[in-house]
């Protein structure tokens, strides 16, 4: 059985309303079988890219993201590439945590014609 947990710092931090939705967002993939599900997007004050997702594990070993490459893909364009390096990134079996990615300046070209309600995100090995 799927299992929704949330890293500390997001347990002391988020709104019960945000709290809510990622509920109801996990209720309504956790038998998805797809691993990242796009929650928002947004653009803090230094241009950066933040796109929080809900990752999914539904394996019944841990899945490693501490070491990981996303991109950020539109159409079949790719919109951004980036590294992460997070040893909190690593989920236990048929767990399902939220996160954010930040993607900063200088990892996309342009996002001119970007569409937060349709893009998607996937991990290079």
């Amino acid at each position: 059985m799927q299992t929704l947990v949330l890293e500390e710092a997001w347990e002391r931090t988020i709104s019960e309303q945000d709290h809510q939705d990622i509920i109801t967002i996990f209720n309504k993939t956790k038998e998805a079988r797809k691993k990242i599900i796009p929650i928002r997007s947004a653009f803090n004050h230094r241009d950066d890219l933040l796109i929080t997702v809900l990752l999914h594990n539904f394996a019944d070993t841990k899945l490693d993201l501490r070491n990981v490459t996303i991109q950020l893909l539109q159409e079949d364009e790719t919109l951004a590439t980036q590294h992460f390096q997070d040893n909190r990134l690593l989920l236990d079996p048929a767990t399902s945590m939220p996160w954010t990615f930040i993607f900063p300046e200088n990892s996309y070209s342009s996002l001119e014609n970007f569409d937060k309600h349709s893009y998607q995100m996937i991990m290079i090995p």
